[in-house]
């Protein structure tokens, strides 16, 4: 092995267009500060005027939303250290800006199934989705809770549940109605949104009668969704205020706004996984976790 070898080094033209770069030019136009081309420069900075930093990261990133007047408060404390506590924005809304055609989703499944979503389509069922939970009473702080595999339609209810600041929960229908319950029974979801089953290991694995039986026992849940994943035309005659999510995706009753939340108010509720007693819910912002 040689030693002290370059493997690799930018060209000036490389670091002039790096995203480190850009930044730096950013910061050197809002605040005066020149790095000097030198990374560690950029860093002390950044630690010793975390204020101005912060800021410059908020302003150069494009971040649509009201950011306050106070970008960080107790800088010195931790835990207790609070980024941009005056600060309200909507996370659909900055990640469905500039809807085009470009490919946001591609989704497959183990039957075979590709489903593909481009920006604009994306952004066109996720607002269309958001006007239907808005009718049916979906509002800011309100709980989500989606009983789905990794599909497009999960993706596309967590968006609009954030269009709307409800929060968003999941887990996968390979859990029973116990280890759901687990879950869900502790957030108290206004709505559910649940597929009629999944595939595994080539298997169709029916899911529809289990749905019944946890959106009963959730008395929290006003209007379930119900996403026909291994028959186009389930049966959920049996589940009370129960729709198919394509027939709540209706683009002529959009919502046209975004509910803009503090930054650190929940966005999602994930679980931990404990070996004692029920799963505890760990609830994620757009700033971190709470």
């Amino acid at each position: 092995m040689v030693k002290d070898k370059m493997l690799w080094q930018p060209t000036a033209a490389d670091i002039q267009q790096s995203e480190i770069a850009t930044f730096a030019a950013h910061v050197a136009a809002q605040t005066g500060f020149d790095w000097g081309s030198d990374f560690q420069s950029l860093w002390r900075w950044s630690t010793s005027s975390m204020e101005a930093f912060w800021t410059c990261v908020w302003q150069w990133h494009g971040i649509i939303g009201d950011m306050g007047h106070r970008p960080l408060v107790d800088a010195d404390k931790m835990p207790g250290a609070s980024f941009f506590p005056d600060a309200r924005l909507n996370f659909a809304e900055n990640l469905l800006a500039k809807p085009n055609h470009r490919l946001a989703i591609s989704a497959y499944g183990e039957d075979g199934r590709i489903t593909r979503l481009t920006r604009a389509e994306l952004h066109e069922q996720v607002m269309a989705l958001a006007g239907w939970m808005q009718a049916a009473g979906v509002s800011s702080g309100d709980r989500v809770a989606a009983y789905t595999p990794n599909v497009a339609e999960a993706v596309i209810t967590m968006l609009a549940a954030a269009t709307l600041g409800a929060v968003y929960s999941s887990c996968s229908p390979d859990f029973g109605v116990t280890g759901a319950l687990d879950r869900f029974g502790q957030i108290e979801p206004k709505l559910l949104m649940a597929c009629d089953g999944y595939h595994y290991g080539g298997k169709p694995v029916d899911r529809l009668a289990l749905v019944a039986d946890l959106a009963a026992a959730l008395p929290s849940v006003e209007a379930v969704l119900i996403l026909p994943y291994l028959d186009p035309a389930p049966d959920y005659s049996a589940i009370p205020n129960a729709i198919t999510i394509a027939d709540a995706i209706n683009p002529a009753t959009p919502v046209h706004d975004y509910v803009r939340v503090g930054f650190n108010d929940p966005l999602y509720i994930l679980y931990s996984s404990g070996t004692t007693g029920a799963p505890k819910c760990i609830a994620h912002g757009v700033g971190g976790t709470l």
